[in-house]
């Protein structure tokens, strides 16, 4: 069985002044307010009291969930289906090779999103 959830849009305003900014406000918002200055066409979504982001970067549609810091690792990507903003398990993760990459940015127009492999739903 695949894993999936039911994710609800709501607006930046939203996601800087959601609950999840209690520990630290400051923080919060700068987390937000720096990916919507990096990317374009941010959307934020809300599932059990935890805030994701979805947005492209560099060809590759993107998901993750807000936290209070960034993190790069190289484990590679999992990839999700995103349709009427549900998003499910899609099985077929990918290393960050160049080849795999550029496979990722294909199935991204395919309508695709990935994620950290330690991103889990």
């Amino acid at each position: 069985m695949t894993n999936s959830i039911k994710l609800t849009e709501i607006t930046t305003e939203q996601a800087i002044n959601h609950s999840r900014n209690d520990y630290n406000p400051y923080e919060w918002k700068k987390q937000i307010t720096q990916l919507t200055n990096w990317f374009t066409n941010v959307k934020f979504y809300e599932f059990e009291n935890e805030v994701y982001s979805i947005y492209n970067s560099n060809g590759i549609n993107s998901i993750k969930k807000m936290e209070y810091f960034n993190c790069i690792d190289n484990g590679g990507l999992k990839s999700f289906t995103f349709k009427n903003n549900e998003l499910s398990e899609y099985p077929v993760k990918i290393s960050k090779s160049k080849s795999d990459l550029d496979l990722a940015k294909w199935m991204s127009m395919q309508g695709l999103v990935f994620a950290s492999v330690y991103f889990n739903i």
